[in-house]
C-alpha cells in the first residue's frame, strides 16, 4: 500500500510536530530504502514515539558517502542514546559500525543473526511465526497432518522454525533440502497424497518458474500452498500471512521508549514478533482444489480487504467514509490496534491536532497529579474519538489514581482522629471509583470500630433535639448515619430536626419582618 504509507507519513509528521513528544530526546533512524512497507512501519513507530526521530535513508547516504565508516564515526560522536535501523541492510550496516551503541532493529527477517554478543542489539522481526500458518491450515483443513517446506540455504532460520511448532498444532513438519533451483521439479514431483500443505519461506529456490510449477502441483494434488508473500496469492497460492507493518512500527517505537526511559535494555528485550498479521486468501484457487473454506477464514480475508479500502479512501482524502469503516472494524474487534492507529490519524486530519493536544494536556496533568483535570481532558478526547485507546486507558488510570488519592487522604484523617471527615473521604473515593476495594474495606473497618459510639451519640442527639438545639442535633444524627447508614432512629430524628429548624427559621423571619414594620 505505497500511497497509504505516503499519506500516513505526511499525517504523522503533522500530528507529532508539537512539543508533547520531545521529552525523550532525538533518535537517529536509518532506513534501508523508501519502500512502502518501511514507510508504514515509520508511521506506526511515530504514532507512539516519545522521542524525535531524525530519519535518513540508506540509498542516498551510500551515494553521497564513499566511506560510510566516516559517516558512522560522525554519528557516534553525537553520543546517541540508541539508533533505530529499519530493514535488513540498515540493521546490518548499523551493527557493523556501531557495536558500542544500542541498536533497535525493525522490519527484518532472521533476527537472531542480528543479536550482538555485547547485548547491544534488539528489535522487532517481520517474520510471521510458523505456528500462525499451522493454526490457519488446521482451521481450513482440520484433518491436515503433514506439511513440508523446501529450502536451499544452509542454516535457514525460517525453514527450520516449523519443526519446533508443528506438534503443538497437531502437525508433522518436514524441511526438505533442495540442492539447487534446477532440481526443484524433481522434489515437487515427489509430493504425494500424504502431503497436506507446503509452507514457502524466503529462499532463492523459488524462481518464477519453480513457483508456477509448485502452484500447478498444489491444484492437481489438492495441497494447500501457504506463503508469506501476498502477491503470490493472486497468481496461485491458497493464502498468505504478512506482517502488519504499521503494528511492527508501533512495537519498535514502544521498545525504543522503554529503553530511553531506562525501564529496559536490549539485553532484556531481545526480539519481538508481530502480534497482528494481514491475511490474504484466494478463494478461486481453493475452489479449483475442491476445498471448502470456513466462514471464519473468509471473514479474516474480508478484514484485510477493508484495510485496503481504507488505504484507497485515505489516498483520496475521503476521511469521513474511512472513519466509518475503521469505527465499524473496532466495534467488531476492540483489540485491533492497527485500526485504532489509523482512526487516530483520520480524526487528527478531521479535527486538526485537537485530539493530540488534549491527550498531551491530560498527560501533563497526570504528571502533576492533577487527576480531576486529567479526567476532563481525557473525557473531551473521547468525545472526539470514542475509540481512542490512549484516552480510554488514560481516563481509567486518572479515575483510579484520583480515587486512591482520596482514599489515602481519608486514611490520614482517620489516623488523626478526624473520624467523620475520614468517612466522607472514603465515600468520596468510592464515588469516584465504586470498585475501589481498598477504600471499601477501610471504610467498613472504620465504621465497625466507631459503631460502639452510636448509643452515646444518639443520647446526645436526642438531648439536643429536646432542648431545641436543632443545629447540634442535625450534626450529631448526621454523624451517626456516617457510621451506620440507614440507622432508622437517626434517620427519623434527622428529618424531624431539619423540619423543626426550618419552622423555627420561618418564625424568626416573620417576627423580624413584623418588628421592622
Amino acid at each position: 500500500m505505497p500511497k497509504l504509507a505516503y499519506v500516513l507519513v505526511l499525517l504523522v509528521g503533522v500530528l507529532f510536530a508539537d512539543n508533547s513528544k520531545k521529552f525523550l530526546g532525538t533518535v537517529p533512524v536509518l532506513v534501508s530504502s523508501d519502500s512502502s512497507i518501511y514507510e508504514e512501519a515509520i508511521a506506526g513507530m511515530q504514532s507512539v514515539a516519545e522521542f524525535n526521530a531524525t530519519i535518513q535513508y540508506l540509498e542516498p547516504l551510500l551515494a553521497e558517502n564513499t566511506d560510510m565508516a566516516e559517516w558512522f564515526r560522525t554519528l557516534r560522536a553525537q553520543n546517541p542514546q540508541l539508533v533505530i535501523a529499519i530493514g535488513q541492510k540498515a540493521a546490518q550496516l548499523a551493527q557493523q559500525h556501531l557495536n558500542d551503541v544500542p541498536i533497535v532493529f525493525s522490519m527484518v527477517s532472521g533476527a537472531k543473526s542480528l543479536l550482538s554478543a555485547q547485548g547491544k542489539s534488539c528489535g522487532v522481526s517481520m517474520d510471521i511465526p510458523a505456528g500462525e500458518f499451522f493454526a490457519t491450515l488446521r482451521e481450513i483443513k482440520p484433518q491436515a497432518r503433514r506439511v513440508v517446506g523446501f529450502y536451499s540455504v544452509e542454516n535457514s532460520e525460517t525453514a527450520f522454525e516449523g519443526a519446533y511448532q508443528d506438534l503443538k498444532h497437531g502437525l508433522i513438519y518436514e524441511p526438505i533440502r533442495v540442492p539447487s533451483a534446477a532440481e526443484f521439479s524433481r522434489f515437487v514431483a515427489a509430493l504425494d497424497s500424504n502431503t497436506d500443505a507446503v509452507l514457502m519461506t524466503a529462499d532463492p529456490i523459488y524462481t518464477k518458474e519453480n513457483f508456477d510449477l509448485l502452484s500447478r502441483a498444489a491444484v492437481e494434488k489438492k495441497i494447500i500452498l501457504m506463503t508469506p508473500f501476498a502477491p503470490l496469492v493472486k497468481i496461485g497460492a491458497n493464502f498468505a500471512l504478512t506482517a502488519d507493518y504499521t503494528h511492527i512500527g508501533i512495537l519498535t517505537g514502544e521498545m525504543a521508549n522503554r529503553i530511553l526511559q531506562g525501564k529496559s535494555d536490549c539485553r532484556s528485550e531481545l526480539v519481538r514478533f508481530p502480534e497482528n498479521s494481514y491475511f490474504y486468501l484466494n478463494e478461486d484457487f481453493a475452489a479449483r482444489q475442491e476445498i471448502t473454506l470456513p466462514e471464519s477464514i473468509k471473514a479474516r480475508a474480508q478484514t484485510t480487504r477493508l484495510f485496503t479500502a481504507v488505504a484507497k479512501l485515505l489516498n483520496e482524502e475521503k476521511y469521513l467514509p474511512a472513519r466509518k469503516i475503521l469505527e465499524a472494524m473496532i466495534e467488531r474487534d476492540p483489540n485491533n490496534r492497527t485500526a485504532a492507529v489509523y482512526l487516530d490519524i483520520v480524526l487528527e486530519k478531521l479535527t486538526g491536532n485537537k485530539l493530540r493536544i488534549l491527550l498531551a494536556q491530560a498527560e501533563a496533568f497526570m504528571r502533576e497529579r492533577k487527576y480531576a483535570m486529567a479526567r476532563l481532558q481525557y473525557q473531551e478526547a473521547l468525545r472526539l474519538n470514542s475509540k481512542s485507546e490512549k484516552a480510554r486507558e488514560g481516563l481509567k488510570q486518572a479515575i483510579y489514581l484520583q480515587s486512591e488519592e482520596a482514599r489515602m487522604a481519608a486514611g490520614r484523617r482517620a489516623a488523626l482522629g478526624d473520624i467523620y471527615e475520614a468517612i466522607r473521604g472514603y465515600q468520596h473515593a468510592l464515588s469516584i471509583l465504586p470498585s475501589n476495594s481498598k477504600a471499601r474495606s477501610e471504610l467498613a473497618a472504620l465504621r465497625s470500630r466507631e459503631a460502639r459510639k452510636i448509643p452515646e451519640l444518639m443520647q446526645q442527639g436526642l438531648a439536643a433535639y429536646n432542648q431545641r438545639d436543632y443545629n447540634s442535633a442535625i450534626r450529631i444524627f448526621d454523624n451517626v448515619l456516617l457510621i451506620q447508614p440507614g440507622h432508622n432512629q437517626a434517620t427519623e430524628y434527622l428529618r424531624l430536626s431539619r423540619q423543626k429548624r426550618e419552622a423555627a427559621d420561618r418564625l424568626y423571619q416573620q417576627q423580624s419582618s413584623g418588628a421592622q414594620k
